[in-house]
């Protein structure tokens, strides 16, 4: 037996070994998702229901109270006539727990009702968010961690499957929340904000509502409420800008007349734009945006200025790179989201690239530095969510 029939017959052996597994991993997932049928049917059928009309069960307020473990938002200034026993238990919010060994987190009377739920995470944003003479960071651990316990009491309940409507506007709430939590943590990068972990629970709240808003066949009844979902996956885009398999499952999962609707028209124009390489037309795009007042697509759009200003230039050293030609700084502002030649030339010196006395900007490819720039102050995107006032953010975040 020579070589190439031994190598014929390990061929042979591995396709057919091949198939034998594709069709064993056939098998366990057809298995699997009928399980899973049964699990949502038994869910369906017998869904937990929470009895508790607080925002905080009174065994936790009760146990947290005598340990000493309140947080310092849920304490209330004593007074004459009112004892602080009394206003803080309207003021405790019910905190993220893992489900521990001996421990019941499906006990109906610490799970909230569904309004509660949502009556809960309006009172974060409408009293927490800008809690007088506290900082982001500090507000934003608490936001974070009592929202995380709505998310979880939301699914011990099977809200997804009860009150599809009601989880959507919760889920939606807190990913307005965590895009806004990105944007103060570009705008400050002081803050000790885990970054990594909110865009995780920011995915996971996307992904969730999409198979949500396909689950109820994308038909919301209110034209209102249609706009704002338009414009969370509008959101979902741009926070994926660069993950084309995320961009295409949207594309394929997402019906084509919503494409068609404002503001995901203009979304998708900025992406195939920046996909293209075309960033003046991104640029004009995004003033679209501005001028419609499209707020939280701004929010998120203000994520990936930094890192599109970065392949501009980057670009820009490689088509124009020449040790004696220049490049006038008064083009730029259109092509890297700024307002002024100055703005531009601090940014390209700031990345090694030389400025001459009569404002232009000699690329080199040699000098090119890759590094993290901060966000510059000219740029009209920062601009227009700078002036929106603390009740203008409330009402985005908190809009049904």
């Amino acid at each position: 037996m020579g070589l190439h029939d031994l190598v014929k017959i390990k061929l042979l052996c591995t396709k057919y070994v091949g198939h034998f597994l594709a069709y064993a991993i056939a098998l366990i997932a057809t298995f699997s998702s009928k399980q899973n049928k049964g699990r949502f049917a038994m869910a369906e059928q017998n869904p937990i229901v929470g009895t508790c009309r607080t925002m905080c069960p009174v065994t936790e307020f009760r146990f947290r109270s005598k340990h000493n473990l309140l947080h310092s938002f849920e304490r209330a200034r004593p007074t004459h006539q009112q004892t602080a026993k009394n206003e803080t238990s309207d003021l405790c919010v019910k905190e993220f727990r893992r489900s521990a060994a001996g421990e019941n987190v499906s006990d109906p009377r610490n799970l909230r009702t569904p309004e509660t739920l949502l009556q809960t995470v309006n009172y974060l944003f409408t009293t927490i968010l800008f809690k007088e003479g506290a900082q982001f960071n500090f507000i934003y651990d608490f936001i974070f961690d009592r929202l995380r316990s709505v998310r979880q009491d939301a699914v011990i309940q099977q809200l997804q499957i009860v009150q599809p409507m009601l989880c959507i506007g919760i889920l939606e709430r807190c990913v307005r929340f965590y895009v806004y939590a990105a944007y103060r943590a570009k705008l400050q990068p002081g803050l000790n904000i885990e970054l990594h972990i909110n865009t995780q629970h920011t995915n996971d709240c996307l992904k969730t509502l999409l198979l949500m808003y396909k689950g109820v066949g994308f038909k919301f009844r209110e034209r209102v409420k249609l706009h704002h979902r338009l414009s969370l996956v509008a959101v979902h885009m741009l926070l994926h800008m660069q993950c084309h398999d995320t961009l295409c499952g949207l594309l394929i999962n997402v019906p084509s007349h919503w494409w068609k609707q404002e503001p995901l028209q203009t979304v998708v124009g900025v992406i195939f734009a920046v996909f293209h390489k075309n960033y003046v037309r991104a640029v004009k795009l995004s003033q679209k945006l501005i001028s419609e007042k499209r707020n939280i697509v701004l929010i998120a759009f203000s994520l990936s200025v930094d890192a599109l200003r970065l392949d501009c230039v980057k670009m820009l050293c490689h088509s124009h790179s020449s040790k004696v030609s220049s490049f006038p700084a008064e083009e730029l502002p259109h092509w890297l989201f700024l307002n002024s030649t100055s703005d531009v030339t601090e940014l390209c010196m700031s990345l090694g690239l030389t400025c001459t006395p009569t404002n232009a900007i000699k690329f080199s490819k040699n000098d090119f530095v890759t590094k993290d720039i901060p966000s510059a102050r000219g740029c009209n995107i920062f601009q227009a969510i700078g002036q929106l006032s603390n009740n203008e953010i409330i009402g985005i975040l908190n809009f049904p």
